[in-house]
Formats: structure tokens, C-alpha cells, sequence
């Protein structure tokens, strides 16, 4: 017998969240730009803090990092807010997601190898069964999520506001990795399964029982950005190498705030009805064939060794000014690839 939470209609979709949608995934290929670009994680640049044009790199880069890191968590939170009060499975989205992944992960090499941009030997088995080879890290954990999503949003509803508070605090505790605080390493992971269930419950919690957002929480967003900065600013100058890597990395350790914050702040974007509003959730559909597109393992390889070099650029000016032009042009180019890439699993009729 369904209850009476599993049989109330799904929300639309609003602009603001399409809106955020859109931005998180514009974060997500910024901070590529940054991590397979330069590859910031394995071989951070040294910068001389006595050369002005190094040193406004240096912040400037930490900044930009820090806020494009949450472009995953914002995702992940934004599927948690809508899914969370719907109990039916997610077969024709799990079908729709499996799909796109599948054309763009055979696809994109079958293209490269006719082009003659790659060679035949860069042709991999695993490409056939992109979830099965974890081809795109991302899509595995997504799927399972959506999977889980029915029964998680069953659990959800059962509990009142004070156990849905007592969970998320277990999950914190399991979750989170802090400095001294172990427990997201040994139960979680930054990439992981648990990590992802945890956003979709807070998610869900930011649509069940969280107030109205603060007016501003916007500039709470970047007055912690910048907080963030000055403490990556301050271990890098004390030479604490895995302070800076948590505080640069992990998805489940500081940036996890400042995606609550980015998402808290949409909440609060007016778009009303207009050309920008219906552009935006036109365009907000393809977000994911981004993804799928200019982070695949053979796009990468050639988009950041072959067609890009910017760690060229890490003593000039004109460094962000770079990332930025870059990460727009891989935006909007990847974007308008994925329009021509429609895939409709279980099309309805139109009577």
C-alpha cells in the first residue's frame, strides 16, 4: 500500500536549479582545467611568493580551485532535492544515463581512430562496458545512486525532523574527513558510493525540513572561498603538503560547505519566465553529455597534452585569464557536441 509521501507528484524542475545545474558542470570542467590541465594534485607548481605576478597566480589559482570543487557535490545534491520525494525506480533515467554513456564512451574513440588523432591500439574492450570498466568515475557512482535512490527516499520519509538530523550527523561522522578526524577514509572516500548516498539525504533534507535561505548566503559562499584560500595560503607557506591536498581534493571535507552554500544561494535566484529562463532549461539537459564528452580518457589525453599547454603559462599574467577562456570554450563546445546527442528511452506518446 503506497503512503501518502510516495503518491504526491514530483516537483518541476525550476530555472534556477537548470541554472545550477549548468554551473555546476561549468565547475566541474574548471577545475579539470586545473587538475588534468596542470595537474595540480600530483605536481603543484612552485611559485616564488617574491615575484608579484607568481604570487597573485598562486591566490588566484587557490581561489579558483576552490570554488569550482563543488561542482560534483552540487550535482549530486541537486538529484538528492528533487528524487527525494518519489519512490518510483528510476528505470527510464538509469536507461537514459547507461545509454549516453555507452554512445559517447564507444563513440568518441570510434571518432578518433577514423580522424586518425589517435591510433587503433588506443582502442580499449572496456569502452563496450563503460560502467562495468568504470570508464567515467562519475556515471558508476550516479547509476548505483539512482538505483538505491526509491528505497532511499522510503527511508526518508519515515523519519522525523529530529532523526533525519541525528542521520546526517551519523553520516557526517562517517563521512567527513577532517584534520585528525580519520573516519571518512575508513567508511567512505572521496569518490565513493557512501559519499554519494550521504549528498542525496542532504539533499533531500535541504527540500524536506531546512528553512528558507538566508539573503546572504551568497556572500557567505565567497567570503569561505576566500577563508579557504588563506588557509591553503598559510599550509602551503608551512609546508603541510596533505593539509593542502584534503583541503584541495577531497569532496568530502571542506568543499562539501561551500557546495551547501552555492546550492542555498540558487534557492534564492529569481529567473522569472523569460528568454533566458527557457534558454536555460533548453540547454540544462545536455550538461551531462559535457561530462561524458571532454572527460573521456582519450579527449583528456588529447585536449591537455596535445591541443593545450598551460602549464606553459604559470609565470605569466594571463594565466587565469587562460583557464578561464579555456574552460568557457570546453564548456561551450562540448555543450553544443551533446545537443546532437538525444537519447529518449521510453519516449511517451502524444495522444
Amino acid at each position: 500500500m503506497q503512503t501518502a509521501h510516495a503518491m504526491k507528484p514530483a516537483t518541476p524542475r525550476l530555472p534556477q536549479f537548470e541554472a545550477l545545474r549548468l554551473l555546476a558542470m561549468f565547475f566541474i570542467v574548471a577545475l579539470h582545467t586545473s587538475t588534468h590541465g596542470m595537474d595540480l594534485f600530483n605536481h603543484p607548481p612552485v611559485f616564488h611568493l617574491s615575484d608579484g605576478v607568481e604570487c597573485a597566480n598562486y591566490f588566484l589559482l587557490q581561489a579558483w580551485v576552490n570554488i569550482c570543487s563543488v561542482g560534483v557535490n552540487v550535482y549530486v545534491l541537486i538529484t538528492g532535492y528533487f528524487l527525494i520525494r518519489s519512490s518510483r525506480f528510476q528505470w527510464e533515467k538509469m536507461g537514459k544515463v547507461w545509454l549516453q554513456t555507452f554512445l559517447f564512451s564507444v563513440a568518441i574513440p570510434a571518432c578518433l581512430i577514423l580522424t586518425d588523432a589517435v591510433g587503433t591500439e588506443e582502442w580499449k574492450m572496456g569502452y563496450l562496458l563503460p560502467l562495468w570498466s568504470d570508464v567515467y568515475w562519475f556515471v558508476t557512482r550516479y547509476v548505483a545512486l539512482l538505483a538505491l535512490a526509491p528505497f532511499l527516499s522510503r527511508l526518508a520519509a519515515q523519519l522525523t525532523r529530529r532523526d533525519y538530523l541525528i542521520l546526517l550527523a551519523v553520516l557526517a561522522v562517517l563521512n567527513f574527513k577532517f584534520f585528525g578526524v580519520p573516519y571518512g577514509e575508513i567508511f567512505s572516500g572521496n569518490k565513493s558510493l557512501f559519499w554519494f548516498i550521504s549528498l542525496f539525504f542532504f539533499g533531500g533534507y535541504l527540500r524536506q525540513h531546512a528553512p528558507a535561505p538566508h539573503r546572504y548566503v551568497g556572500w557567505a559562499f565567497l567570503g569561505y572561498c576566500i577563508l579557504l584560500t588563506l588557509c591553503l595560503a598559510l599550509f602551503q607557506w608551512r609546508g603541510g603538503k596533505e593539509e593542502v591536498q584534503l583541503m584541495t581534493g577531497a569532496y568530502n571535507s571542506f568543499h562539501f560547505f561551500s557546495a551547501v552554500m552555492l546550492f542555498r544561494w540558487a534557492q534564492r535566484w529569481n529567473l522569472r519566465d523569460g528568454f533566458w529562463s527557457r534558454t536555460i532549461c533548453r540547454l540544462s539537459p545536455f550538461a551531462f553529455g559535457v561530462y561524458l564528452l571532454h572527460d573521456h580518457p582519450l579527449v583528456r589525453q588529447l585536449l591537455w597534452h596535445c591541443v593545450l599547454d598551460l602549464p606553459a603559462s604559470l609565470g605569466s599574467a594571463w594565466l587565469l585569464p587562460l583557464c578561464l577562456a579555456s574552460t568557457l570554450s570546453i564548456f561551450i563546445v562540448s555543450l553544443f557536441l551533446s545537443s546532437f546527442v538525444r537519447v529518449d528511452v521510453c519516449r511517451k506518446r502524444r495522444s
